[in-house]
């Protein structure tokens, strides 16, 4: 191992949210280092490229009023713009862009690039350690020590993460990159909880079937209650499952 540097904060990640932790960061002063796998994955957008919608777009609004970059970036970086739920009334309209995604990376990474008190570094944080209780310092896979006085941990897809084809769990972050290992490890040590991803389907499940069982008129169909009922539990049960499973197999 070797003294690499101190920072006031250290970001881990540099998708959406640690995008907008190491500006915010940086733009209060704080001497701040944003660490991800690979330079070029700086805001990769892997799953979809949309920036906003109904899920999403009150988050956008709220980091564009808090000053963060999200919004900038669509505007510069988006080439479609939908309303989505016109048919209905103006309470759920919600306006969707799709983003360039090469586009939307290179205008974040210039932006961090560009950002006063921020560095952006390639490497890949295995260690967080701890002295007297507070963060003191986070540890690369290389043996790099930086010196941090805190430490945001925005890992997003690339925590010990796999990818699934057929019967086959491999190791892989987004886009063929590195998983990101170790740190899991490290976080349960310190006793945390154990950290890991839940599928997307199990989340959506659970969210359809309470929407179900809440709507209007519902237990006038007897089948709309079971249909409800049943992708709660299919979805918790997703989760339970991947909760057991050995952290090289989870998804």
């Amino acid at each position: 191992e070797y003294f690499a540097g101190s920072y006031d904060v250290a970001v881990i990640g540099a998708g959406h949210a640690g995008i907008e932790a190491g500006l915010a960061s940086a733009r209060l002063g704080l001497r701040t280092v944003v660490f991800t796998i690979n330079l070029d994955a700086v805001g990769n957008m892997p799953c979809n490229p949309a920036i906003g919608g109904t899920g999403k777009g009150h988050l956008v609004r709220e980091l564009d009023a808090l000053g963060g970059e999200m919004g900038w970036a669509a505007d510069h970086c988006c080439i479609q713009y939908r309303m989505l739920n016109r048919g209905k009334g103006p309470a759920v309209h919600s306006l969707r862009a799709q983003a360039d995604r090469r586009a939307y990376q290179e205008f974040m990474k210039h932006t961090l690039e560009r950002q006063e008190n921020l560095e952006l570094k390639q490497a890949m944080i295995t260690d967080v350690r701890v002295e007297h209780g507070a963060v003191a310092a986070v540890v690369t896979q290389l043996g790099a020590v930086y010196r941090v006085k805190a430490a945001v941990l925005a890992t997003g897809t690339y925590l010990e993460s796999t990818v699934i084809i057929g019967e086959n769990i491999l190791s892989s972050g987004p886009d063929g990159m590195h998983a990101a290992v170790g740190l899991t490890a490290r976080l349960q040590a310190l006793g945390l909880p154990r950290a890991g991803t839940a599928k997307v389907g199990a989340i959506l499940a659970i969210v359809l079937g309470v929407l179900v069982l809440f709507s209007p008129g519902l237990f006038a169909d007897t089948t709309m209650v079971i249909c409800g009922i049943a992708l709660i539990y299919a979805g918790v049960v997703r989760i339970v499952d991947g909760a057991r499973m050995p952290s090289e197999h989870r998804a």
